[in-house]
């Protein structure tokens, strides 16, 4: 009798425990994707904001612009320039940029640049382009977590790249 009474009580404990275990899981996952889209926001954000220019870029595969950082300028030392542009392939939203001392045609960068994942589980992102502003619209989707973030940055430099 107490070894039925003590498999009825394990049974439920087990049941539980594997409850538990399994909504741990999805909390987790929630909680994950929730920080490193924060990340991704603020990141985005501050990177959009603090460019010098912002151009339209004609690749395909980017989200339609390109962020121009000049340094040196101000100092009297060489001008180097930071291309960057952002693009979503496998969903993953990936930043390619590259430093160079030579000003390039930013509509369409040919060169070979750096590719860094910015974040994984990008189900989709639109971007629409003002003269005023970028909103960049992004739905994330990983592993059942979803959620999506709007980000607008005013946006004061727009084709003034020459």
């Amino acid at each position: 009798m107490s070894i039925a009474l003590a498999a009825v009580v394990f049974s439920a404990l087990a049941s539980v425990l594997g409850f538990s275990l399994s909504l741990f899981g999805k909390v987790s996952a929630h909680d994950g994707l929730f920080q490193e889209a924060y990340f991704t926001e603020n990141f985005l954000y501050e990177e959009i904001a603090s460019a010098d220019y912002i151009v339209p870029n004609g690749n395909p595969r980017s989200l339609g612009f390109t962020l121009i950082k000049v340094t040196g300028a101000e100092q009297g030392q060489k001008i180097t320039y930071r291309y960057t542009y952002y693009s979503l392939e496998d969903k993953t939203l990936k930043r390619h940029s590259i430093n160079t001392e030579k000003k390039l045609q930013a509509e369409y960068i040919g060169q070979k640049m750096g590719v860094n994942n910015i974040i994984t589980g990008v189900e989709g992102i639109t971007c629409d382009l003002e003269d005023e502003k970028i909103t960049l619209d992004i739905l994330y989707d990983r592993k059942g977590a979803k959620h999506s973030s709007k980000i607008i940055v005013a946006n004061r430099t727009f084709e003034e790249y020459h």
